[in-house]
């Protein structure tokens, strides 16, 4: 993380910039994560194209990210996907994926439920940062936590998606 953007997560650890949504400032808050940078991760993972958002309803399969107009919709696809024996699949605004993380919701219809969905992550966010003393460290961790490589690229893009936020462009 540069200097600049490390400096404002320190001293601002519960910043609550306009431009970041109230559930993601109360999950954040409620997880003692950053809302700005859970909101950053939430922007990586499932901004839709146009937008300038996470969508809320979105998945990842097999690298394709899929935009739905509802919950439901999500739902039934993932559902489908799951009668077919397919679980390696990311899912909500956070894109938990189901395969190795499904086992912290109740449910397939839980997962897709966009605040169930952010606090599952905030959650893991949270235990990764408790374990290393870094958020930098914990949002690697939460995209690879066993692929330093491909962590350092997922940091990366989260990094210019704070930016963003912080510069009041998202």
């Amino acid at each position: 993380m540069n200097a600049r953007l490390l400096m404002l997560l320190l001293l601002f650890p519960t910043c609550t910039i306009a431009d970041v949504p109230k559930g993601y400032q109360a999950i954040g808050e409620a997880y003692g994560i950053p809302p700005v940078l859970l909101y950053s991760l939430a922007l990586t993972e499932s901004e839709a194209p146009g937008i300038a958002r996470p969508w809320p309803w979105t998945a990842n399969v097999a690298g394709k990210g899929l935009y739905f107009e509802s919950r439901q919709a999500l739902f039934d696809y993932l559902s489908e996907l799951r009668e077919r024996g397919r679980t390696n699949f990311d899912v909500g605004p956070a894109q938990v994926n189901w395969h190795w993380n499904g086992g912290l919701f109740n449910s397939l219809w839980d997962a897709t439920d966009p605040y169930i969905n952010l606090e599952t992550a905030a959650s893991m966010i949270r235990d990764y940062y408790l374990d290393s003393g870094s958020f930098e460290i914990a949002i690697g961790k939460y995209h690879a936590p066993n692929d330093p490589q491909r962590a350092e690229r997922y940091k990366s893009r989260v990094r210019k998606k704070l930016a963003l936020v912080l510069s009041g462009k998202r």
